[in-house]
């Protein structure tokens, strides 16, 4: 939704994520005051071009001036897309620039730490994509890097955008559904991704449950607040050449159990080497429920005999990028946090770092770490 606005968030006490939409005058109308930010981008993989690079193209609030990536074919391409008059296969190049605002970062997780640290040094805000890093370490330097800069720092996640997600955090706030009880999220699938290698290796990806099932980690904490105790079992199953060597490798197979710190609990399951697919998620309240698949929730809320459906649409996710990526812009115009800051991406790290040390050493891990 390019020609809207999404209000600024509010904090809350429990997690500092919680969003308000409200329909306002075309965005044209709205910035007609104010120049557009410029935008330079480091990264120009899947995710990019499939989701931030259809936002820049119609966005009346940036304008991107520079592009790099690894390969600079890709570079080149993705500059001739956003009509962008620079191209590069070294991010430095992006980095050393005095006539941009913003840095988009979408490299690899391994990267994520020292390129925001090094943006931020430089004076830009910075937009990263999920994950935010590999480890609470490297977010709270990059926490750090933004504050002394006093530049913003934000993570790109989608699901807070999806109005379907925003239904349930308002059925979770007003108790439509009773006291929340439980959390639940099962992805079963095959990935095999042989142009991907580094998402198998543990030092380059920070591993499936960091790198992928983060999603869910947000939109959890967003749910359900803050964790307290965690617990996991991984497994490794070579099921594919990118597992090889095993050691490593990332893990396969994982199960976490969460305890959150107003009483419910969370399970989160998830294989990369299901033979047989499978999605399935949902929350248990005192008085009611909600079951996702990725097409449709389905919500029972309290003192109601009617199932209520709302179907997800096919572009729902490139919507909600969307949604994200003009909100963030929108925060450095208006000086306002994202709703999706660096607090919250470190939140979300914790949890999956609790949850590989919680594997590694056969014990209940206890929040903050």
């Amino acid at each position: 939704m390019v020609n809207g606005r999404w209000s600024m968030c509010s904090r809350i006490t429990d997690h500092p994520l919680t969003i308000n939409h409200q329909p306002l005058t075309s965005m044209k109308e709205a910035v007609m005051s104010k120049r557009r930010l410029r935008i330079g981008v480091i990264g120009c993989g899947g995710i990019f071009r499939g989701q931030h690079l259809p936002y820049y193209q119609k966005s009346d609030l940036a304008e991107v001036l520079a592009v790099a990536d690894v390969d600079k074919a890709r570079a080149k391409e993705v500059a001739e897309k956003l009509k962008a008059p620079f191209h590069s296969d070294n991010p430095n190049d992006i980095l050393k620039r005095d006539d941009l605002d913003v840095v988009d970062i979408s490299t690899h997780p391994e990267n994520h730490c020292a390129l925001t640290v090094a943006a931020t040094a430089a004076g830009k805000h910075v937009l990263i994509e999920k994950p935010m890093c590999i480890s609470v370490a490297e977010a709270d330097d990059m926490i750090a890097a933004a504050e002394k800069a006093k530049v913003k720092l934000a993570v790109a996640y989608p699901l807070p955008f999806d109005p379907a997600f925003q239904r349930v955090k308002d059925l979770i706030d007003k108790k439509a559904i009773g006291d929340l009880v439980s959390l639940r999220f099962t992805s079963m699938s095959f990935f095999n991704a042989p142009q991907h290698p580094w998402l198998f290796r543990k030092e380059k990806s920070g591993g499936m449950f960091v790198e992928n099932t983060i999603h869910w980690i947000n939109a959890f904490l967003w749910w359900g607040g803050p964790v307290e105790e965690v617990s996991a079992f991984t497994k490794t199953v070579p099921c594919h050449a990118a597992y090889q060597p095993v050691d490593g490798a990332i893990e396969s197979e994982i199960v976490a159990i969460l305890r959150f710190q107003k009483g419910a609990i969370g399970a989160m399951t998830q294989s990369w080497s299901a033979r047989l697919g499978s999605f399935e998620a949902g929350i248990v309240g005192s008085e009611g429920g909600i079951n996702f698949t990725h097409t449709k929730f389905t919500i029972k809320a309290k003192g109601s005999d009617k199932v209520e459906e709302i179907e997800r649409s096919k572009t729902a996710g490139a919507d909600a990028k969307a949604r994200c990526l003009e909100h963030f812009l929108r925060c450095v115009l208006d000086d306002e946090t994202p709703c999706t800051s660096g607090e919250v991406g470190r939140a979300d790290v914790e949890v999956a770092e609790a949850a590989y040390i919680a594997a590694a050493e056969k014990r209940v891990v206890e929040l903050p770490l």
